[in-house]
């Protein structure tokens, strides 16, 4: 086996190729690196990450600051919701033509080609993996491996929470949860999965 399969062999299974690549080069080291020295670099950078991530925003002024009174604000927005509710909303009694909707739906079937191109329909399920990754899924590791299960007993992993060490949840409320790249997602089984997760 050459340097790099044997250190890709005995690294952590959410650690893809690309990534290892990327560390290598900022630490300045080549594939001849031990998996004991890689994994203390390694675990250095992630225990730093958020001092590093809240040294980068010093200085920089928060795009909220002293915008408190802005009108959707939580005080504002109940009296507009009751504005707009009932009589009070310019659509009230009103329904699209068929017509409408058929174009709103072509519209926005269009939009989504445009953006995922390996896209035909989203099917709107949370764990889907039309929603999870905007590239064409085959493309995500160990996919192979789930499709010969026809899926059953595995999840997709977004390797960003291992990464960063964070939670599913956070992600979301980043904007970085759904429609992400296939190479930060991974295929696991659900036993693999679960035991991930109880190590984060």
């Amino acid at each position: 086996m050459t340097n790099k399969q044997t250190l890709m062999a005995n690294l952590p299974i959410n650690l893809c190729e690309k990534w290892v690549r990327q560390y290598l080069k900022r630490w300045n080291k080549d594939w001849s690196i031990s998996v004991e020295e890689f994994m203390a670099l390694y675990e250095h950078e992630q225990s730093t990450l958020h001092e590093r991530l809240s040294e980068s925003h010093k200085g920089h002024e928060a795009w909220n600051k002293g915008k408190t009174d802005m009108p959707w604000s939580g005080r504002k927005r109940p009296d507009h919701s009751a504005k707009m509710s009932g009589k009070g909303n310019p659509f009230y009694g009103k329904h699209h033509t068929q017509e409408t909707k058929d174009k709103i739906h072509k519209t926005k079937l269009e939009t989504l080609k445009k953006r995922h191109p390996s896209r035909t329909h989203n099917k709107g399920m949370p764990g889907d993996p039309n929603n999870l990754c905007g590239d064409d899924i085959s493309k995500i590791e160990n996919y192979e491996f789930a499709k010969a299960d026809n899926f059953k007993g595995w999840d997709i992993h977004h390797r960003l929470e291992h990464e960063l060490n964070v939670t599913k949840q956070d992600l979301i409320d980043w904007g970085i949860y759904y429609d992400r790249p296939a190479d930060e997602l991974i295929y696991l089984t659900r036993s693999q999965h679960m035991s991930l997760h109880r190590k984060m």
